[in-house]
């Protein structure tokens, strides 16, 4: 590979990362706010845990990759696909750990630095991988790229 395609694929690698965690991210944050904007869930902010409210968020992101992985699956190679999502987990993953550990002791973060970015990492990277392989298997040609 010459220097310019190099430098093209780790372009392109990244803008893909971006938009993923992004929207991953944004469908997270749309999940939990419908779900209190619909008043399904605690409305007060002294609610303490929001079991329901964290579920539609999980579901959410499952969701998205899933179906972002699907797309993934017809129109990429899977080990292409395999590196965005990962990638796309791990900031994600550290993302999550930031805004729920905003504010917290030193303590907590270094209690919660190797269990939520590893979960939500594969809560993102699994659904993703594993709908891109089957439809990449049904797909009926190979596309380039």
């Amino acid at each position: 590979m010459q220097h310019d395609q190099v430098m093209s694929s780790s372009r392109s690698l990244v803008i893909r990362v971006a938009l993923r965690s992004a929207a991953v991210l944004l469908a997270a944050g749309g999940a939990a706010f419908a779900y209190r904007a619909l008043g399904i869930g605690p409305t007060d902010a002294s609610a303490d845990a929001d079991f329901g409210g964290g579920w539609a968020m999980l579901a959410a992101v499952v969701l998205l990759a899933a179906a972002w992985g699907a797309w993934d699956g017809w129109h990429r190679r899977i080990g292409a696909v395999a590196l965005t999502w990962l990638a796309t987990g791990v900031v994600v993953g550290v993302t999550a750990l930031l805004l729920i550990d905003w504010g917290a002791s030193h303590q907590v973060f270094l209690t919660d630095l190797p269990l939520i970015p590893t979960f939500v990492a594969a809560l993102v990277l699994l659904p993703a991988l594993a709908v891109s392989a089957v439809v990449a298997g049904v797909r009926p040609y190979a596309h380039p790229g």
